[in-house]
């Protein structure tokens, strides 16, 4: 019985480790396709912001800074047909 549970075991983390591998591999995707210039726009006024924040000891701005290079990093934000839903979505109409 004691070989059973062991097998078990060795199978659960064999899949989380599968799992864990994939999501590795798409956010490496995410992280490293699809460079568009408004994500460099994004990284460069991060860094530029952050730089401005320490050198002028202004630290509440790297809060700015930080949410321009998540934006930049996970390819987040308004696209240039701004933040609105498609209209063509139709679910739970009636």
């Amino acid at each position: 019985m004691k070989g059973f549970f062991i097998k078990v075991k060795e199978l659960l983390f064999d899949l989380l480790e599968q799992k864990n591998n994939h999501n590795i591999m798409k956010m490496k995707k995410l992280l490293f396709t699809n460079w568009h210039l408004m994500r460099w726009v994004r990284l460069i006024l991060a860094f530029g912001i952050a730089f401005h924040a320490v050198s002028t000891e202004n630290y509440f701005f790297l809060f700015f800074a930080f949410f321009f290079l998540i934006q930049a990093l996970f390819d987040t934000g308004c696209g240039s047909r701004g933040c609105s839903i498609s209209p063509t979505d139709t679910t739970n109409e009636k």
